[in-house]
């Protein structure tokens, strides 16, 4: 079947991401909040503010007393604040906290907000925000620029009670950003435009051709015409299968959100963020879904369970590494040349971005800035990037380098 978006919950989220400035590997280190919570016991000490003329160095995060330290923000005056050191582990902990967020100052992403949005970026929307138990709302885990624009649609998530409390549970659901299919009259990379109109080749769905014949924006077994021929009915949550044939499975389809097979194990107690395995080595079912370590999908990722620390071959149409990017689509796979350019999609804001190749020839972090000549708007578009003869990242399908990119860069063996 043809996908028109990107579904997209939090098990699908890439695991590495830039968090306060600082690469880490899960979110167990991207606490914002001073003396987060260790996984038993008490939680470690915030890392100290940065010098109010934003020069100095936040101090270290003190120490737990039981589970694993979290660093806290640090909160540097105007200037560029320091990082301060993560919690040390208290008595029988693990040393998890990596370190704490750097000052306000420096660079950081957006505090989460209570809106429906990831705003922070961590793959999570509207975390320790209230809710009434059973609930539920709609949620978006992209660029806000870019919800409800085209084929991009809302999610929905549940308000789930763990222990004593409830909290929003995963998003799930969401149809994200794709890359652009020319010619079907549907926007799916959510930009607004759709650079060609559909030209209907049939008044009805052709049930198994991978194309949209009726331009009604529904491909196969997506279109409702289909739904009989493609044995669609209810979702039945639980069963491994796509009953109801929108490309979401079980507790991954919005039907599910608040079924009893889609809510914590019973008796389990979940660590924060509570819907992720946290930690992969500790025997132990963080998130409280029945799944242990690297039995968890939420594993799968670099230097974890198997996978490794980068992509190991170029060629082989795997994903060595789980990143989501797979041989010269991951930018572990591209030679550029080094103090070239190429435009891409500033992964804060998604608005028009350039990325410089650096002395090792890799590229480096996408820099804000704005539209190319004969370009207009804030939000980076690939067909018109493509139009004005630049080399262009191929976002939203993959990390490509695509366009005019001859003596640029090149694919490594």
């Amino acid at each position: 079947m043809t996908r028109l978006g990107r579904r997209g919950n939090l098990r699908d989220m890439r695991f590495t991401r830039w968090c306060s400035g600082l690469l880490f590997v899960g979110f167990a280190a991207c606490s914002a909040a001073s003396g987060g919570g260790g996984a038993a016991g008490g939680g470690g000490g915030g890392g100290g503010g940065g010098n109010q003329d934003g020069g100095g160095a936040a101090s270290a995060g003190g120490a737990g007393t039981g589970g694993a330290g979290m660093g806290g923000a640090g909160t540097g005056g105007a200037g560029t604040g320091g990082a301060g050191a993560g919690g040390n582990a208290g008595t029988g902990g693990m040393a998890v906290g990596g370190m704490g967020s750097v000052g306000s100052g420096g660079t950081q992403p957006t505090s989460e907000q209570c809106n429906q949005l990831d705003d922070d970026g961590n793959g999570l929307v509207d975390e320790g925000c209230t809710c009434q138990d059973s609930t539920t709302q709609p949620c978006w885990l992209g660029a806000p620029e870019r919800r409800s624009q085209g084929a991009c649609r809302d999610g929905v998530q549940a308000c789930t009670l763990v222990g004593e409390f409830s909290t929003w549970g995963p998003c799930v659901g969401a149809v994200l950003p794709s890359g652009e299919v020319p010619g079907n009259a549907i926007d799916e990379d959510c930009d607004g435009e759709d650079p060609q109109p559909c030209v209907p080749s049939h008044t009805y769905e052709v049930c198994a051709s991978g194309a949209d014949e009726d331009c009604n924006g529904l491909q196969d077994c997506q279109d409702p015409a289909c739904a009989a021929g493609c044995g669609c009915g209810a979702e039945q949550c639980g069963n491994g299968l796509d009953d109801d044939c929108d490309d979401d499975v079980d507790c991954a389809d919005p039907d599910c959100v608040s079924a009893t097979e889609c809510k914590p194990v019973s008796g389990c107690v979940a660590v924060f963020p509570f819907f992720v395995e946290v930690f992969c080595q500790n025997g132990a079912d963080d998130d409280c879904d029945g799944k242990v370590d690297c039995d968890d999908r939420d594993c799968r990722r670099p230097g974890s369970c198997g996978c490794g620390q980068t992509e190991a071959s170029c060629a082989d149409g795997a994903d060595d590494d789980c990143d989501g990017e797979t041989d010269c689509g991951d930018l572990d796979c591209q030679q550029c040349a080094p103090g070239s350019k190429r435009w891409c999609d500033d992964p804060v804001y998604c608005h028009w971005g350039e990325q410089q190749c650096g002395p090792d020839g890799r590229w480096g972090q996408c820099i804000e800035t704005t539209a190319p000549s004969g370009c207009s708007g804030s939000i980076y578009n690939l067909q018109c990037c493509l139009a004005q003869g630049n080399c262009c990242q191929n976002y939203p399908t993959d990390d490509t380098s695509v366009g005019q990119c001859d003596g640029i860069v090149t694919c490594r063996n």
